[in-house]
């Protein structure tokens, strides 16, 4: 009996603790971006530095894989504004930004302006999408952080709602967040809130790692059917 509760649990926990924490992001910002982790009082790690202009960033972005690490409990955004109109937007495993802060305003916010304290700050490059940011940078910024507040919900700039227009239809995100003309602001997002991989999916692959040590122990070959099949 023991053996067999073994063979049934082991497989299911391996699947869960390998793939529960990882998810996709897609970032969008007039002009420019940078993607941290870190704690509500430090910022720990660079996860993506943008380095392409604002209107090719949604299919740039559509790749970037999300990881959080242990002890990070919060991820921060780090929006540049190069002028004229000011926005960010993006989509955490499929659910909007908007959306998580309208479920709960605690879990985003956005902090004063920040950008006297970017070394180098160059708008031409922020403009361009090409303002390189590392981890010294973000930290170095993140000092001078000393107010958060609750982010000003934008859905009529061009930016969030045809970027491109063919990638959702009708466009875009359809809704962001807007902040000051030039100013480069920190937005930070509770970890905890941002939507882990489908439960059924983690089931799925556990079993399929059953069937498999299973027909291994009876010596029967078996073609295995996929998560979604099981």
């Amino acid at each position: 009996m023991k053996k067999i509760l073994k063979s049934i649990i082991a497989p299911v926990v391996f699947a869960t603790t390998t793939v529960s924490n990882a998810q996709t992001v897609q970032l969008i910002a007039d002009n420019d971006y940078a993607l941290f982790a870190g704690t509500v009082s430090s910022i720990d790690r660079l996860i993506y530095n943008n380095s392409v202009v604002w209107n090719n960033q949604l299919v740039n972005a559509s790749s970037i894989n999300l990881n959080i690490g242990p002890g990070e409990t919060y991820l921060y955004i780090l929006a540049m504004g190069g002028g004229a109109f000011e926005n960010v937007s993006g989509k955490f495993d499929g659910a909007n930004i908007v959306n998580i802060f309208n479920s709960n305003n605690a879990d985003i916010q956005v902090s004063n302006a920040i950008q006297s304290s970017l070394p180098s700050y160059n708008l031409v490059n922020v403009i361009n999408g090409t303002y390189s940011v590392n981890l010294s940078d973000g930290q170095t910024a993140f000092g001078a952080v000393n107010t958060w507040n609750n982010p000003a919900i934008d859905g009529a700039q061009t930016v969030i709602l045809a970027n491109p227009a063919a990638e959702i239809t009708p466009g875009g995100f359809r809704q962001g967040f807007t902040f000051g003309t030039q100013t480069a602001v920190f937005y930070r997002i509770t970890a905890a809130t941002i939507p882990e991989p489908s439960s059924v999916m983690l089931l799925g692959a556990g079993m399929m790692s059953l069937l498999v040590r299973r027909r291994r122990a009876e010596g029967i070959v078996a073609v295995i059917a996929s998560p979604a099949a099981l």
